[in-house]
């Protein structure tokens, strides 16, 4: 028996399961995450190394040939190559496409950073280990700026990234236009020849107080305590104090004596604004499992909430939300959908029996529930590309039910 038949002769079953579909259909749907791009692992991974104030020379020398070296050990790699900038080391690579577990290929290449001996003690961190893949990628870009000076802009920023980063969905914020501070000290020639002072001995003496050792272990009946002797500056005012030399006749000299000490910011080699002012820009990552419309729609909750508390001179603002070209794409799919259930609810109305009208109609949001179940099952979301798909498809569900129903019509 022909599936035409079968369904004609068993209307009830057919109807029934039509019923169940959608039931299922809509559950699946409002369960399926939202989000910009489908999740795509590229088979590649880079590994950066920062060395502030070194020359590619330095850095090619010093960090990334002692890396290569040690990475290309590693089974299932498949090609590698870097590049050495002032100060940045960067090693990109690809794994064997034929590698079954490469999850093991890049814990193995952490584990060969790691074993890396002899790199620079001037290195920010470790050696970054990272895999390029769609899973994390920026949602929003939160923008906070204003006629405040530069030190309560970064409190207030900190202030806010501490209440997102509580956000269920919330993966990783990176602070841009966030400069770290730095303590200048800035020596006064005509002082260092009053006093025969040279610059080494004001290094030396910083460095002799700028400390933080550990001092071994204080043990009590209960509890064992790690002790660390500590004299690490936190103000430019004890910067100032610092003794350079002293005489026996008690007199000290100092650093305020041959030197302007000021509490600032590293230089920075791109400044950030928005509306024509300084700012500080909260670039937040959603997690590989989390919603990418609810999560902005948190973060903007949270981010108007604490604005409400900020000075009147500090405002928030959204450079870039990601989200938008999600719920355009979804309200092209559902513009599209009703115009296209309008057109063949018009066009057999006008032609043919209601009835057979809308067998035709019911047949559209069949079909698409079945898609969303199919999907629900593969794991796949709703994403810039499934709903392109949805949107090229649903035109030709709109031909196909208005030519099923008129040849429907013919043989009734």
């Amino acid at each position: 028996m022909s599936l035409p038949k079968f369904s004609v002769n068993q209307s009830l079953f057919v109807n029934l399961i039509s019923v169940i579909i959608l039931i299922i259909g809509v559950t699946v749907l409002f369960g399926m995450n939202r989000e910009i791009f489908p999740n795509v692992d590229f088979d590649r991974v880079s590994v950066t190394t920062a060395y502030p104030g070194s020359t590619p020379a330095d850095v090619e020398k010093l960090i990334t040939v002692p890396l290569e070296k040690e990475i290309k050990e590693v089974d299932g790699i498949d090609e590698m190559s870097s590049s050495s900038t002032s100060g940045m080391s960067l090693i990109q690579i690809k794994i064997d496409p034929d590698e079954d577990n490469k999850q093991k290929v890049i814990r193995d290449i952490e584990s060969a950073a790691k074993r890396v001996k002899g790199l620079p003690d001037a290195i920010d961190e470790d050696p970054i280990v990272e895999e390029l893949t769609t899973k994390q990628y920026a949602v929003i870009e939160v923008s906070l700026s204003g006629n405040v000076d530069e030190h309560t802009l970064q409190g207030y920023a900190e202030a806010l990234e501490d209440e997102i980063e509580n956000i269920d969905g919330v993966a990783k914020i990176t602070k841009s236009g966030y400069r770290d501070r730095e303590i200048q000290v800035r020596v006064i020639p005509e002082k260092l020849e009053e006093y025969y002072v040279s610059v080494d001995e004001i290094e030396e003496a910083l460095a002799a107080r700028n400390i933080s050792i550990p001092a071994g272990e204080m043990n009590t009946e209960d509890t064992e305590y790690s002790v660390r002797t500590t004299g690490e500056f936190d103000t430019a005012a004890e910067i100032e104090e610092v003794v350079i030399r002293a005489n026996d006749s008690g007199n000290w000299l100092k650093i305020k004596d041959v030197a302007e000490v000021k509490d600032s910011f590293k230089k920075e080699s791109i400044i950030y604004k928005t509306r024509e002012t300084r700012s500080i820009n909260l670039i937040v990552q959603k997690k590989e499992s989390g919603d990418a419309i609810d999560c902005v729609d948190k973060i903007r909750e949270v981010s108007d909430a604490f604005e409400k508390r900020c000075p009147d001179d500090l405002e928030i603002s959204y450079v870039n939300d990601y989200s938008f070209f999600t719920r355009r794409r979804l309200n092209v799919l559902k513009n599209n959908g009703w115009f296209g259930l309008i057109l063949v609810v018009f066009a057999m109305m006008m032609f043919l029996q209601k009835r057979v009208a809308m067998m035709a109609i019911l047949g559209i949001p069949i079909a698409f529930f079945t898609t969303f179940i199919v999907m629900g099952m593969m794991g796949i979301t709703i994403n810039m590309i499934s709903m392109f798909g949805l949107i090229i498809v649903l035109g030709m569900l709109v031909d196909d039910g208005i030519i099923v129903a008129e040849n429907i019509f013919r043989y009734m």
